[in-house]
């Protein structure tokens, strides 16, 4: 297993965490999506097919967890 970035927040997916993934085509190129949970719903409510990736919140647990990590053992 090995940590993924989601394309909606631009954020790490935690090792080991179950996200979601999206594939297809965009003007001609394939592409994959994954995202957090979070962000996946947050793309489902404003019915947004198109997005900016790296625009988009990360969810609160996300951040708090990244910012952790990045802090590194005190």
């Amino acid at each position: 297993m090995k940590e993924h970035l989601c394309t909606y927040c631009h954020y790490p997916i935690p090792e080991g965490e179950v996200y979601r993934s999206q594939s297809g085509f965009y003007e001609g190129r394939a592409q994959r999506n994954k995202f957090h949970e979070e962000c996946w719903e947050d793309c489902l409510e404003w019915g947004g097919e198109e997005f900016t990736p790296g625009t988009g919140e990360p969810p609160h647990r996300i951040k708090v967890w990244h910012d952790n990590k990045m802090e590194g053992p005190v």
